[in-house]
């Protein structure tokens, strides 16, 4: 299990607000969620970005002899 805490008073004085999130999450896709959804929480605006895919395929150019 993992937990996102922020207390009172974090940022300032005039924080009152107590964030508690907690996740069982077993995917790397979870956990980003469950932050993400923290992060909104706190006041926070999440931009999802592409997901980048790295080419993994050899070109025929890659290999010399």
């Amino acid at each position: 299990m993992i937990s996102f805490t922020k207390s009172s008073n974090h940022y300032s004085e005039d924080d009152k607000e107590y964030i508690y999130i907690t996740t069982e999450a077993q995917t790397l896709g979870d956990l980003t969620t469950a932050f993400r959804s923290f992060l909104n929480a706190c006041g926070y605006q999440c931009v999802e970005e592409e997901e980048e895919i790295a080419d993994l395929t050899r070109k025929q150019e890659d290999f010399f002899i």
